[in-house]
């Protein structure tokens, strides 16, 4: 969870509590994960050599998950 790994198996991905969990489950969790996946794929599409340039740092909330910084670069 520490680590920003874009290759990580699906079955480690899936145990992530982003969407929370029993009763209070996102509804909204499925279109989320869809938005998520048409979005990634039109920018790998768009910027085929997408890559990390440089280290990533997290945002330092327990609540929040995501990056405050996130270089990439391209060619």
């Amino acid at each position: 969870a520490e680590t920003f790994r874009i290759d990580r198996p699906l079955t480690e991905a899936r145990k992530h509590l982003s969407f929370g969990s029993g009763v209070h489950f996102c509804l909204g969790a499925p279109v989320a994960r869809l938005e998520a996946k048409i979005a990634f794929g039109k920018l790998v599409k768009a910027l085929p050599n997408l890559r990390l340039d440089g280290p990533t740092e997290r945002i330092g909330s327990w609540m929040h998950w995501g990056r405050v910084k996130l270089p990439v670069a391209w060619s």
